[in-house]
């Protein structure tokens, strides 16, 4: 049977201030990367319905879902450093027509960076079922600056797979294969799995 599970990094477009206490995590509706993700359905989709499920799955955990830098929490196992939480998701909820929120924790480190405008947007990180494109289950979403798509309200997707649509530079293109590295560490593959491996 093919696990239909995939893990997606989203960068939404939400300039955050330093008083802040909610982030956007997902858009409602159906929504896409400008890198062509996800390639195995047509979009991901999201619900009143589907946020109520995340909802409750992220209730059902007892200690909060830290907001990391750079999704370093994914990356700490390949690069051997440590993963500092930015703050902490408290809650979420749906709002009608706007998608999912969370409410977070800032701590005083990342309140400090974001009043100086070094950290701006938000890269939720989610389990989804390849099959629909639902998201399954909330991971820890992280402080970033690599908004694809500029001017957007709802939501703006970092490019975080190969497929670039611009040119990254070498250090970008490290950076991207050491978190895609990550994510096939996290998912039980090795590192050079082929695209059939990383899919079956």
């Amino acid at each position: 049977m093919r696990n239909r599970n995939r893990l997606a990094f989203c960068a939404v477009l939400a300039a955050l201030n330093v008083g802040a206490t909610e982030i956007q995590l997902l858009p409602a509706g159906e929504f896409r990367g400008i890198d062509g993700r996800p390639s195995e359905v047509h979009s991901w989709r999201v619900t009143a319905e589907i946020a109520e499920r995340l909802r409750a799955t992220l209730a059902a955990r007892v200690n909060p879902l830290p907001v990391d830098y750079e999704h370093q929490t994914l990356r700490s196992v390949e690069n051997g450093q440590p993963a500092p939480a930015a703050g902490w998701l408290k809650a979420v909820e749906w709002r009608d027509g706007l998608g999912l929120f969370g409410v977070v924790e800032w701590t005083e480190r990342a309140r400090a960076l974001i009043a100086a405008g070094e950290y701006r947007y938000i890269s939720p990180v989610f389990r989804y079922d390849a099959a629909t494109g639902e998201p399954l289950e909330l991971l820890p979403p992280a402080l970033v600056n690599y908004p694809a798509i500029d001017g957007m309200q709802a939501v703006a997707l970092s490019a975080l797979a190969e497929a670039w649509s611009g040119s990254p530079s070498q250090q970008e293109i490290t950076t991207m294969n050491e978190l895609l590295k990550a994510v096939l560490k996290a998912l039980g593959l090795k590192d050079d799995a082929t695209p059939e491996a990383a899919t079956a």
